[in-house]
Order: C-alpha cells, then sequence, then structure tokens
C-alpha cells in the first residue's frame, strides 16, 4: 500500500472526512460507496432518446471512444493531471458487431439510475472488435492509489484524460497470463 497517499471520489472534499487515504482500507470501500449511493437525480434518464443518439450522433463522432454526460448532452473536459476516468465495477456492457438502438436499450435500461447521478457518464471504447460501454466516474488522486482501486475493481486499464492516454493498471505479466 502506498500510505498517506490520497485519493478522493468523485465529489470535491468539503473537509478531512472526505478525504480517503489508502494506509486505511476504507478509502476504497468509501469511493465505491460514493459511487453506487443513488442521489435523487433531478431528472431521470430517457433511455430511448439516449439510446438513438449513442446510435446516430455520438458513436458516428467518436467511433473510438469518449466519455458522454447524459444528463447535459456534452462530453465533459477533464483537465486536472490527477483526475482518473475509472468504470464502475459490474457496470459494463461489451458488444460485437453493429450497435442499435435495440441492442443499447436493454442495458441503458439497467444502468439509468446510475446514469442520472451527477459526475457519473457513459463511457464507451474499442477492444479489438468489441465496441465496449459502461459507467464511467472521474476519481482524482496520486496515480499509484487509482491504480490500486482499479485492479481491485477488476479493471485492466483506466483512461487518463488529461493526457488521453489508456493506462494499463495490470502488470505485462499479468496481462500475459
Amino acid at each position: 500500500m502506498n500510505a498517506g497517499k490520497m485519493v478522493t471520489g468523485f465529489n470535491t472534499p468539503t473537509n478531512a472526512e472526505d478525504v480517503a487515504t489508502t494506509d486505511d482500507q476504507t478509502g476504497i470501500r468509501k469511493v465505491l460507496s460514493n459511487v453506487i449511493a443513488f442521489r435523487s437525480a433531478s431528472s431521470p434518464i430517457n433511455i430511448e432518446s439516449l439510446a438513438t443518439a449513442l446510435v446516430e450522433r455520438l458513436l458516428p463522432s467518436r467511433p473510438d471512444g469518449a466519455t458522454y454526460d447524459a444528463r447535459t448532452d456534452s462530453f465533459p473536459p477533464f483537465d486536472d493531471e490527477h483526475v482518473y476516468i475509472l468504470s464502475v465495477p459490474r457496470h459494463e456492457f461489451r458488444l460485437r458487431g453493429s450497435p442499435s438502438v435495440e441492442r443499447l436499450i436493454g442495458w441503458l435500461s439497467r444502468v439509468q439510475k446510475l446514469l442520472a447521478v451527477e459526475q457519473s457518464y457513459l463511457g464507451w471504447w474499442r477492444n479489438g472488435d468489441e465496441l465496449i460501454f459502461d459507467v464511467s466516474v472521474p476519481v482524482r488522486g496520486d496515480r499509484d492509489v487509482i491504480f490500486t482501486i482499479a485492479y481491485a475493481w477488476g479493471q485492466d486499464a483506466v483512461y487518463h484524460p488529461a493526457s488521453e492516454q489508456v493506462l494499463w493498471v495490470a502488470p505485462e505479466l499479468d496481462k500475459a497470463a
């Protein structure tokens, strides 16, 4: 562990209790609980409209991947060097072949409430012939701490928007296995 290094959830901390440290195992749990704690959203996401927008407008404009805010119909900027985008565990959808509204509706209906939560985003990227969708959250912290969280969440990689790079979490030997 990286004792003393800090990580914060996607909410900006207002006091020391809102900051988690890696020398306390509750730090990782706190970030995850912040992510999955559904606060009431001002308005639900219309999944039919979102699926249509994905197929007709969003995917064609950014075919290799993006982080999209369904609440504001925008691609938020993440300029902070210490912000990384992580997938919420168990909220991915892998698609082979062409995306269609019909193919996206089922998964979008399962993640609709989470997408309505402030600072949770719809992400997508390509991995070979798969198009992968997820619910993403920005997490601010030191790279080693972010990797610890991502590894604990079972992620292969995280996205670093400031550098526009995908960073592999697992060591080379883990990836080859």
